[in-house]
Protein backbone atom coordinates (compact mmCIF):
# COMPACT_ATOMS: atom_id res chain seq x y z
CA UNK A 1 0.00 0.00 0.00
CA UNK A 2 1.64 3.43 -0.77
CA UNK A 3 2.12 5.98 1.59
CA UNK A 4 -0.34 8.32 2.62
CA UNK A 5 0.34 11.97 3.83
CA UNK A 6 -0.59 11.48 8.00
CA UNK A 7 -2.56 13.88 9.68
CA UNK A 8 -3.32 14.40 13.68
CA UNK A 9 -5.55 11.44 14.85
CA UNK A 10 -7.11 12.88 17.67
CA UNK A 11 -9.09 10.05 18.91
CA UNK A 12 -13.01 10.75 17.75
CA UNK A 13 -15.53 9.74 15.45
CA UNK A 14 -16.09 13.76 14.09
CA UNK A 15 -19.25 15.00 12.80
CA UNK A 16 -19.04 17.97 11.29
CA UNK A 17 -21.02 20.83 8.88
CA UNK A 18 -20.04 24.11 7.81
CA UNK A 19 -21.23 27.16 9.38
CA UNK A 20 -20.19 28.56 5.76
CA UNK A 21 -21.66 26.59 2.90
CA UNK A 22 -20.32 27.07 -0.17
CA UNK A 23 -22.77 28.53 -2.71
CA UNK A 24 -20.86 27.71 -5.82
CA UNK A 25 -18.25 25.64 -7.41
CA UNK A 26 -15.33 28.14 -8.71
CA UNK A 27 -13.52 27.12 -11.48
CA UNK A 28 -9.92 25.82 -10.99
CA UNK A 29 -7.11 24.50 -12.64
CA UNK A 30 -8.04 21.49 -9.86
CA UNK A 31 -11.60 21.36 -10.80
CA UNK A 32 -10.65 20.67 -14.66
CA UNK A 33 -8.30 18.33 -13.16
CA UNK A 34 -11.19 16.65 -11.39
CA UNK A 35 -13.75 16.94 -14.23
CA UNK A 36 -11.56 15.63 -16.75
CA UNK A 37 -10.60 12.57 -14.97
CA UNK A 38 -13.77 11.76 -13.84
CA UNK A 39 -14.98 11.46 -17.25
CA UNK A 40 -12.38 9.64 -18.06
CA UNK A 41 -12.03 6.98 -15.35
CA UNK A 42 -15.22 7.08 -13.69
CA UNK A 43 -17.55 7.41 -16.55
CA UNK A 44 -19.33 9.93 -15.48
CA UNK A 45 -20.84 12.20 -18.31
CA UNK A 46 -24.29 13.70 -16.57
CA UNK A 47 -23.42 17.38 -15.71
CA UNK A 48 -25.52 17.04 -12.38
CA UNK A 49 -23.86 14.41 -11.04
CA UNK A 50 -20.20 15.87 -12.03
CA UNK A 51 -21.44 18.89 -9.95
CA UNK A 52 -22.47 16.99 -6.96
CA UNK A 53 -18.77 14.42 -6.91
CA UNK A 54 -16.88 17.80 -7.89
CA UNK A 55 -18.29 19.34 -4.88
CA UNK A 56 -17.18 16.47 -2.48
CA UNK A 57 -13.53 16.61 -4.42
CA UNK A 58 -13.34 20.27 -3.63
CA UNK A 59 -14.84 19.62 0.01
CA UNK A 60 -11.78 16.96 0.97
CA UNK A 61 -8.96 19.07 -0.82
CA UNK A 62 -10.07 21.93 1.14
CA UNK A 63 -10.50 19.81 4.61
CA UNK A 64 -7.54 17.67 4.16
CA UNK A 65 -5.11 19.86 2.01
CA UNK A 66 -4.26 17.33 -0.27
CA UNK A 67 -2.35 17.25 -3.66
CA UNK A 68 -5.29 17.18 -6.92
CA UNK A 69 -3.87 13.26 -7.18
CA UNK A 70 -4.61 12.18 -3.62
CA UNK A 71 -8.19 14.00 -3.27
CA UNK A 72 -8.74 12.13 -6.32
CA UNK A 73 -7.95 8.63 -4.53
CA UNK A 74 -9.88 9.24 -1.83
CA UNK A 75 -13.68 9.29 -4.15
CA UNK A 76 -15.63 6.64 -3.73
CA UNK A 77 -18.78 7.49 -5.10
CA UNK A 78 -20.70 5.41 -7.03
CA UNK A 79 -23.25 2.09 -6.44
CA UNK A 80 -22.50 0.05 -3.67
CA UNK A 81 -20.68 3.02 -1.81
CA UNK A 82 -22.71 2.58 1.48
CA UNK A 83 -23.68 6.25 1.31
CA UNK A 84 -19.82 7.12 1.78
CA UNK A 85 -18.17 9.66 -1.03
CA UNK A 86 -14.96 9.85 -0.13
CA UNK A 87 -12.78 8.05 1.85
CA UNK A 88 -9.49 9.22 3.37
CA UNK A 89 -7.20 7.16 5.61
CA UNK A 90 -3.85 8.29 7.25
CA UNK A 91 -0.52 6.44 7.65
CA UNK A 92 -0.55 5.25 11.43
CA UNK A 93 0.55 7.27 14.22
CA UNK A 94 1.37 5.90 17.70
CA UNK A 95 -0.28 3.19 16.93
CA UNK A 96 -3.68 4.85 15.63
CA UNK A 97 -4.30 5.81 11.83
CA UNK A 98 -7.53 8.24 11.17
CA UNK A 99 -10.16 7.41 8.64
CA UNK A 100 -12.38 10.06 7.00
CA UNK A 101 -15.53 9.34 5.44
CA UNK A 102 -17.27 12.03 3.49
CA UNK A 103 -20.47 12.46 2.44
CA UNK A 104 -21.99 15.09 0.45
CA UNK A 105 -25.53 16.89 -0.41
CA UNK A 106 -24.59 19.22 -2.73
CA UNK A 107 -27.89 21.34 -4.16
CA UNK A 108 -28.15 22.70 -7.51
CA UNK A 109 -30.00 26.08 -6.52
CA UNK A 110 -27.78 28.62 -5.31
CA UNK A 111 -30.04 29.54 -2.57
CA UNK A 112 -29.79 26.60 -0.81
CA UNK A 113 -31.99 26.32 2.39
CA UNK A 114 -32.29 22.99 3.08
CA UNK A 115 -30.47 21.53 5.80
CA UNK A 116 -28.32 18.55 5.80
CA UNK A 117 -30.75 15.78 5.94
CA UNK A 118 -30.92 13.28 8.94
CA UNK A 119 -30.90 9.77 7.02
CA UNK A 120 -27.40 10.92 5.58
CA UNK A 121 -26.12 10.90 8.92
CA UNK A 122 -27.61 7.37 9.61
CA UNK A 123 -26.10 6.04 6.21
CA UNK A 124 -22.44 7.23 7.64
CA UNK A 125 -23.13 5.58 10.83
CA UNK A 126 -24.74 2.56 9.52
CA UNK A 127 -21.08 2.34 7.03
CA UNK A 128 -19.00 3.14 10.07
CA UNK A 129 -21.08 -0.06 11.37
CA UNK A 130 -20.86 -2.28 8.74
CA UNK A 131 -17.43 -1.70 6.95
CA UNK A 132 -15.73 -1.78 10.28
CA UNK A 133 -16.69 -5.06 11.51
CA UNK A 134 -14.77 -8.00 10.13
CA UNK A 135 -17.65 -10.56 10.54
CA UNK A 136 -20.29 -8.71 8.43
CA UNK A 137 -20.16 -10.46 5.20
CA UNK A 138 -20.70 -7.43 2.41
CA UNK A 139 -22.24 -8.51 -0.78
CA UNK A 140 -22.43 -5.52 -3.19
CA UNK A 141 -19.79 -2.80 -3.02
CA UNK A 142 -18.10 -0.65 -5.76
CA UNK A 143 -13.89 -1.82 -5.97
CA UNK A 144 -12.77 2.01 -4.83
CA UNK A 145 -14.69 1.66 -1.81
CA UNK A 146 -13.35 -2.40 -1.18
CA UNK A 147 -10.10 -0.88 -2.05
CA UNK A 148 -10.24 1.40 1.14
CA UNK A 149 -12.14 -1.10 2.99
CA UNK A 150 -9.10 -3.35 2.43
CA UNK A 151 -6.11 -0.82 3.74
CA UNK A 152 -8.45 0.16 6.51
CA UNK A 153 -8.85 -3.74 7.64
CA UNK A 154 -5.61 -4.41 7.04
CA UNK A 155 -3.95 -1.96 9.39
CA UNK A 156 -6.26 -3.44 11.80
CA UNK A 157 -5.18 -6.92 11.51
CA UNK A 158 -1.68 -5.08 12.46
CA UNK A 159 -2.71 -4.06 15.59
CA UNK A 160 -3.57 -0.11 14.94
CA UNK A 161 -6.64 1.33 16.12
CA UNK A 162 -8.51 3.27 13.83
CA UNK A 163 -9.88 6.54 14.72
CA UNK A 164 -12.86 7.46 12.56
CA UNK A 165 -13.99 11.18 11.50
CA UNK A 166 -17.62 11.52 9.94
CA UNK A 167 -18.08 14.40 8.05
CA UNK A 168 -21.08 15.90 6.75
CA UNK A 169 -20.66 18.40 3.92
CA UNK A 170 -23.32 20.33 1.92
CA UNK A 171 -24.25 23.82 0.03
CA UNK A 172 -26.55 24.43 2.30
CA UNK A 173 -27.78 24.55 5.89
CA UNK A 174 -26.20 22.45 9.19
CA UNK A 175 -28.64 19.64 10.02
CA UNK A 176 -31.79 20.63 11.93
CA UNK A 177 -32.55 19.61 16.04
CA UNK A 178 -33.73 16.60 15.07
CA UNK A 179 -30.95 15.26 13.72
CA UNK A 180 -28.77 17.04 16.36
CA UNK A 181 -30.32 14.90 18.99
CA UNK A 182 -29.64 11.82 16.75
CA UNK A 183 -25.98 12.50 17.06
CA UNK A 184 -25.95 13.48 21.16
CA UNK A 185 -27.47 9.97 21.52
CA UNK A 186 -24.89 8.19 19.03
CA UNK A 187 -22.36 10.16 20.64
CA UNK A 188 -23.24 9.06 24.27
CA UNK A 189 -23.35 5.31 23.17
CA UNK A 190 -19.91 5.87 21.66
CA UNK A 191 -18.21 6.83 25.00
CA UNK A 192 -15.31 9.10 25.83
CA UNK A 193 -13.54 8.23 21.97
CA UNK A 194 -16.35 10.90 20.17
CA UNK A 195 -16.85 14.07 20.36
CA UNK A 196 -18.62 16.51 17.99
CA UNK A 197 -17.56 19.67 16.46
CA UNK A 198 -18.06 21.77 12.86
CA UNK A 199 -15.67 22.80 10.73
CA UNK A 200 -15.57 26.26 9.82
Amino acid sequence: MKNKRAISASPSNLFACSDRPARFLKPSRSLFYFINLAKLRLNIKDDDRLKSLAFIYLTVKTVLNLSDTETFDCLTEGGGDFGVDAVYISDPIDNEFTVCLFQGKYQRKLEATANFPENGIKALIFAVQRLFDPSFKISHINPRLASKLADILSFIHDGYIPQVRLIACNNGLCWNESTQQEINRIQANLGNQTRVRRVL
